[in-house]
């Protein structure tokens, strides 16, 4: 699929081309942190799953980076190749990679140097710190992997190329789940087991993504040339937003742990971890929605094409809602079917989860409406309405929330406070965007005004 698709194909089949393959990944890739899950609490209890809750703000930090680097990366170049600036495009390219590295082997010295502490601070006890600990050595030690992987897989799907990223993906994925059961079952490894299974598993991914670049229609090229600050500020800029989400799912979770052992006990945490990981897989998806539109939000912004934008933003938002919507309903009605995979046969555990995901999950098609219409501002470089609305939705009004709820109805208040965020958050985005489009209109002027093309 090659740029004049973008530019000129019918906006609806275009969308669907990337969003296929776009979610067969995501979900791949999400659905071995569910294996994470199901191994961990076969080989470790409900210890190990409150340890991995303990860890789980770590490796998300990793993937924070990976797509700032990626998406911010991806958005850049699209909208260079939209405006037909290829020396540019390439210099983008070059400069968010090397940079992904560089950062991800800091990040990687100072997890090692104080592994202990940072556990600590995250709410582990003296019971839980040594499973975090065995968990998280091996993440360290190969997240220059994970973080190129998220990364790689943002730009090289930016490049035409979603079939080769989805590939890679299934592979990459479907060797983490068959780890898993070697290390975590047949050789007793525990956390550590599941964590060397969670590492080695991208580094394939990698291999298989850097095929693209021997390929004849690759477009993204190296580069000793066009490397700049503004470049990078403007990739950092595109690219804020995503991470601020991903971020935020970290400092949530911290605080959540917290209120969580204040109002409950350590088997409401062993829920809320089941919780936490099936969300991620929801998350997951959800954001593959977003992201198949991202070429055609930014290629088409670039080129001027601002009546194909909105038409894509319209359809991207109405598929995604409406899958958020039916998942909802699938949930509510057969909680147990996902909880009962991650209870080890603990009835108790498996009711309090139960209950949790039926008032946790009412955020779903709240989170596909915001996730939208934050990676469409994103998308065309309004990187203060992306940034406020993840910082809105992300930090400010889950906590506050949090606190309120959770005070006045204990659990139940803990497990609704993600959907009066993303409610919330939902009514002040879409006026946002409805703001926004209307000014638009009146202020810029569509190339097919000009005679230059044809929104399908």
């Amino acid at each position: 699929m090659k740029q004049k698709g973008l530019l000129e194909g019918k906006v609806s089949r275009v969308y669907i081309r990337y969003l296929i393959p776009t979610i067969i990944a995501l979900a791949s890739q999400s659905l071995y942190c569910l294996a994470d899950v199901y191994f961990i609490a076969r080989g470790s209890g409900s210890v190990g799953l409150a340890a991995l809750n303990i860890a789980m703000p770590i490796f998300t930090f990793y993937s924070a980076f990976g797509l700032l680097m990626g998406i911010g990366g991806a958005t850049t170049i699209s909208i260079l190749e939209g405006q037909n600036k290829l020396r540019q495009k390439h210099a983008a390219f070059t400069l968010a990679l090397l940079f992904t590295i560089v950062v991800t082997l800091l990040m990687t010295i100072v997890g090692l140097l104080f592994m202990e502490e940072i556990a600590l601070f995250l709410g582990a006890t003296a019971e839980l710190l040594p499973y975090v600990v065995d968990y998280m050595t091996p993440i360290h030690l190969l997240s220059v992997f994970a973080v190129l992987s998220y990364a790689l897989q943002v730009l090289i799907r930016g490049d035409h190329a979603p079939n080769l990223v989805m590939a890679a993906m299934l592979i990459s994925n479907f060797t983490n789940i068959v780890l898993d059961y070697v290390f975590v079952v047949l050789l007793d490894g525990a956390m550590q087991g599941a964590a060397i299974a969670t590492g080695i598993a991208p580094i394939i991914a990698v291999f298989l993504l850097s095929t693209h670049f021997f390929k004849k229609d690759c477009s993204l090229r190296f580069t000793k040339h066009g490397f700049s600050f503004s470049l990078l500020g403007r990739i950092f800029a595109n690219g804020m937003a995503s991470a601020l989400m991903e971020i935020s799912v970290s400092v949530v979770v911290v605080v959540m742990n917290y209120v969580i052992l204040r109002v409950g006990d350590a088997l409401y945490l062993a829920a809320y971890a089941i919780i936490t990981n099936i969300a991620y897989v929801a998350k997951g998806i959800i954001n593959g929605f977003a992201q198949a539109a991202q070429p055609l939000f930014s290629t088409n912004f670039g080129a001027g094409h601002y009546k194909r934008v909105r038409h894509s933003f319209y359809v991207a938002f109405g598929i995604t809602c409406m899958s958020g919507i039916g998942a909802y309903l699938m949930m509510a009605v057969f909680p147990n079917a996902v909880v009962s995979l991650f209870a080890s046969g603990d009835h108790s555990l498996s009711e309090i989860a139960a209950r949790g995901v039926r008032l946790y999950f009412l955020c779903l098609p709240f989170l596909c409406a915001n996730t939208v219409m934050m990676y469409y501002f994103q998308s065309i470089e309004l990187a203060y309405r992306s940034m406020g609305l993840s910082l809105l939705r992300g930090f400010v009004l889950v906590l506050l929330y949090l606190a309120l709820l959770s005070t006045a109805y204990q659990m139940n208040g803990v497990w609704l406070s993600v959907s009066a965020a993303e409610g919330t958050s939902f009514l002040l985005g879409g006026g946002m965007v409805i703001t926004y489009m209307r000014k638009e209109r009146k202020e810029r002027l569509d190339v097919t005004d000009l005679g230059h093309g044809i929104v399908k």
